[in-house]
């Protein structure tokens, strides 16, 4: 699900959410600037705490294109919030990082930055125990649940304490002081040369992607710090023309880690080199769309799923003659689809199936690094 429309409200309360076409919706009022003088929860129509129940809920509201929908009013309740500070080991502030409360379930329900002095502010919270953790993703410390437990997976980490807010409240106090966490360094070529702009990302033995790379590579080179001490699996992703692997040269061909992925070792404070990729080409199927005349179609998106694992894979776009050539395929066998948003087209599997239809009855289109499998048409 989206954001189909928003809108702020005027100085009387009132809002209008304009060009929805016919559906059904739910309705999200919250404040997107909290202060003292605004200290309100956010809610869901119709009275449902969005800090309570953080996806899509409520009491839909259904809309006729064309149609006026009105009295779908908000009277927002007292908020409470939660506030700290966060620093380093050597007490320095942390700034511009996330701080993220959660419910007991571990649905993230509101958010906050820390400012240049460290400090952070959680509010529009109703009434309830939360658990709070930062979300720095890209810096060298670790990340932390209060109070003091390293995130080592997607589960709430084992300790951690929950904190009670009460409505129109501040709850302070809830401080972290993160420990720089190791670090991961290697290089990535194909065919012997640097590849720039490569995911790189370090699983945990769960599967669960941990920390990446936030500047992609550069000069083929990488680095994935702020990791606890542990071991991990590393993965090129987002590698364009090349196939992707796991490190030590295991190829990527399904969802879970491959079978025989080396495990990288991390050590906290400490920076583990070497974890160096080098790629080969990856297998590529080309084709050509066009309508039932026979006119080309341009800018219409193929995408594969693979056909193993049914998980979406790579994609291409046609140009102004309707060819198009999706590239970086692992071994394995895909399902080709077509988006033709813009076009009076009706979406298909290959070979002439419709894409809302069953995809088990598309043909399979075998690929492997280093071949070319073309004349896929629609």
């Amino acid at each position: 699900w989206a954001t189909a429309a928003d809108d702020y409200t005027d100085i009387d309360g009132y809002y209008t959410l304009n060009s929805l076409d016919s559906g059904r919706y739910n309705i999200k009022c919250y404040l997107y600037s909290w202060s003292s003088e605004r200290p309100y929860a956010s809610e869901w129509y119709d009275n449902i705490p969005c800090s309570l129940y953080p996806s899509r809920t409520g009491t839909v509201v259904v809309v006729a294109r064309g149609a006026v929908v009105s009295n779908i009013d908000f009277a927002l309740s007292l908020g409470g919030s939660i506030s700290g500070r966060v620093t380093n080991a050597g007490g320095q502030s942390v700034d511009d990082l996330t701080v993220v409360a959660e419910t007991a379930a571990g649905v993230e329900v509101e958010r906050a930055e820390t400012d240049t002095n460290g400090e952070y502010m959680i509010a529009g919270l109703s009434a309830g125990n939360y658990y709070v953790q930062t979300d720095e993703d890209f810096d060298s410390y670790i990340d932390e649940y209060y109070d003091n437990c390293a995130v080592t997976s997607f589960a709430i980490s084992a300790g951690a304490d929950l904190v009670t807010v009460h409505s129109g409240a501040v709850t302070c106090g809830v401080h972290f002081v993160l420990a720089t966490g190791g670090e991961i360094r290697g290089r990535v070529t194909g065919n012997g040369l640097p590849l720039d702009e490569v995911w790189v990302t370090a699983y945990n033995a769960k599967n669960e992607p941990m920390a990446w790379d936030d500047q992609l590579t550069t000069n083929g080179e990488y680095s994935i710090p702020g990791l606890p001490a542990s071991n991990y699996y590393v993965k090129t992703e987002m590698t364009y023309d090349w196939a992707a692997e796991w490190y030590d040269n295991r190829a990527v061909t399904g969802t879970a880690i491959s079978a025989g992925a080396s495990v990288v070792k991390v050590v906290q404070g400490a920076v583990t080199q070497g974890v160096n990729f080098a790629l080969v080409m990856g297998g590529v199927i080309t084709g050509r769309v066009t309508d039932t005349s026979g006119s080309p179609l341009s800018l219409v998106n193929v995408y594969t799923y693979n056909a193993g694992f049914g998980i979406l894979d790579c994609s291409g776009y046609t140009d102004t003659g309707g060819w198009y050539a999706v590239t970086g395929l692992s071994s394995g066998e895909y399902y080709l689809a077509t988006s033709c948003r813009g076009y009076p087209c009706i979406d298909e599997w290959y070979d002439d199936i419709p894409e809302n239809g069953n995809r088990g009855l598309a043909t399979r289109i075998p690929a492997k690094p280093g071949s070319v499998t073309g004349s896929i048409d629609f």
